[in-house]
């Protein structure tokens, strides 16, 4: 797992506060917190934000949150009960060591 992935699934857990959870697990994780931040408040994370809504506007979801891959909401349950197994499921040979 990524470090950009360990630091969502880490700042979903507990997001009521973003900058305190931003905070939080920047130092469980053993990383500056001010290169996330100074991208969240300035106009690159302002465009990715936007980016990121038309997406999901164009998906048109009926719940948040609604996972895409290869352009199909297909399967959601099972993505969403264990992402990882559906993701190595659909992953060429040969699988990365995650996988395995």
């Amino acid at each position: 797992m990524t470090s950009a992935v360990k630091i969502t699934k880490c700042m979903i857990s507990d997001n009521l506060d973003a900058d305190l959870a931003l905070s939080r697990c920047a130092k469980e994780m053993g990383i500056a917190p001010e290169p996330i931040n100074n991208c969240a408040v300035h106009a690159h994370g302002s465009a990715l934000l936007k980016k990121h809504g038309d997406d999901t506007n164009i998906i048109r979801p009926t719940f948040i949150p609604t996972i895409t891959i290869n352009g199909s909401k297909d399967n959601q349950a099972a993505l969403l009960k264990n992402f990882h197994l559906q993701i190595c499921k659909i992953i060429d040979i040969p699988l990365p060591p995650p996988c395995l």
